[in-house]
């Protein structure tokens, strides 16, 4: 459902008003970093905006819900190691985990040895408040995403983003 004049594209957002961007094809060839900047902030953007309803209603932030996430697929880890995972500031993660131990929806141990370093898990009320959300943000989200593009489709975008998020790590890493 896109639209197009003789110089921009306008694309239906998630629940949000159209968002107009110049033609891409009209666009020089070093446009590319502009293209992706701009595309990706608009699917952070939506996706961020489908999710916050159904967290606020549960009473988490973006970065408490990151930070559920991340210890439900790892069982625990550090806030360093959540901050690199979610490309979140470390900081700004420490607040949110210190709200979800009041909330006794986390635990935090420190490590042996090292009494700076604490690891974070789930607690048992975290995890099924994990679930409860997932299920609820996937059924909407991706399905909405699916629908839209196709499961092959939907899974090749995910690959090809995550493949050029490695890359683009990797070139840092080397400048």
């Amino acid at each position: 459902m896109e639209s197009t004049n003789e110089n921009a594209t306008v694309t239906p957002d998630l629940a949000l008003a159209s968002v107009r961007w110049p033609n891409p094809q009209r666009l020089p060839d070093n446009a590319t970093l502009v293209n992706v900047l701009v595309t990706t902030s608009r699917l952070k953007r939506a996706l961020h905006h489908g999710a916050t309803a159904t967290l606020r209603s549960a009473g988490l932030t973006m970065s408490q819900w990151l930070i559920l996430c991340y210890l439900q697929r790892a069982a625990s880890g550090t806030l360093s190691q959540i901050a690199v995972a979610t490309g979140h500031d470390a900081g700004a993660l420490s607040r949110a985990a210190h709200l979800l131990q009041q909330r006794r929806l986390i635990t935090a141990t420190k490590t042996p040895g090292n009494r700076r370093s604490v690891r974070l898990s789930l607690t048992q009320p975290g995890r099924a408040l994990h679930e409860l959300l997932d299920a609820h943000t996937s059924q909407r989200l991706d399905k909405a995403l699916e629908a839209a593009m196709g499961p092959p489709a939907f899974q090749g975008m995910l690959q090809l983003m995550e493949q050029a998020a490695a890359s683009l790590d990797t070139a840092q890493e080397h400048i």
